[in-house]
């Protein structure tokens, strides 16, 4: 048997360990939105309506979780055969939760309705091309984050060893919001068939 190449494919604690770094912070920031909008739905119509409303919206943030936990263990699949199971899980672990963190404050940028000073809208206006001018901006200033966040990934064992001990420590943490997907797609499954 020839053990020179490392095997590509993923083993149950990194298959776990990559579902956690995708599910976890989206998990977190599904519960903050649902926690903001729960009451203001309640006061509009009913609590029955806004438990459905938490009960799609948790069980959609399962459902998410799922689509872009399998599509990272297909990248992971195709990445180097040099590299290990748990190089791939921390690189893909910690681009997935540079992505989310960027996400999130795109969506928390809107939702405290931050906007541009007047002085920066009217040098935007000036501009040829300002839609380019803020995607150039966002480029330079998520670029460093994703590629120091790959470099110490692959490259820094006490940076892996730190980042895949953190994500095992959040696991347990992680079963009981599986827990709270469950309740919600039973939510949602009793509010379809009513």
């Amino acid at each position: 048997m020839d053990t020179s190449k490392t095997d590509t494919r993923f083993n149950k604690s990194g298959l776990w360990r990559l579902f956690v770094a995708t599910a976890f912070p989206i998990h977190v920031w599904a519960i903050v939105l649902i926690l903001r909008d729960i009451s203001w739905v309640a006061e509009r119509t009913n609590y029955w309506d806004a438990i459905g409303v938490a009960g799609y919206g948790i069980a959609f943030t399962f459902v998410e979780s799922l689509l872009i936990s399998l599509f990272l263990v297909a990248i992971g699949l195709v990445l180097s055969r040099v590299w290990k199971d748990n190089i791939r899980v921390a690189l893909l672990g910690v681009l997935i939760i540079v992505t989310i963190f960027w996400a999130i404050l795109g969506q928390l940028f809107s939702l405290v309705e931050l906007s541009f000073s007047s002085e920066f809208v009217i040098f935007l206006t000036r501009l040829e091309q300002p839609v380019w001018f803020i995607y150039g901006g966002l480029l330079i200033l998520i670029t460093p984050t994703v590629l120091l966040s790959a470099y110490f990934a692959v490259f820094s064992n006490k940076f892996r060893t730190s980042f895949l001990s953190i994500l095992d420590r959040i696991s347990p943490l992680m079963v009981f919001y599986l827990f709270l997907d469950c309740v919600g797609v039973l939510i949602v499954a009793i509010r379809n068939f009513d």
